[in-house]
């Protein structure tokens, strides 16, 4: 099966992030953003994808303080 990773990108929303996931191969990515991480996993494996779920860590969302969140959603 195919991997996919997940990771959060900044909103204009109330939240401030939502979630998508991509894989190496070109073209194979999310169509969309999630609010829930749970969405986006579900999306992801109904596109034939395999995602492990990684816990969060550190005080702030979505992956500790360190966390860099990507460019925004549009």
């Amino acid at each position: 099966m195919k991997r996919a990773t997940i990771s959060a990108v900044p909103t204009h929303d109330r939240s401030g992030f939502a979630w998508v996931w991509r894989c190496s191969t070109p073209g194979s990515a999310s169509s969309a953003a999630f609010e829930f991480y749970f969405d986006c996993i579900t999306d992801a494996r109904k596109h034939g994808y395999e995602v492990e779920p990684t816990r969060a860590h550190g005080i702030t969302a979505p992956g500790g303080a360190d966390y860099a969140l990507a460019g925004p959603v549009k």
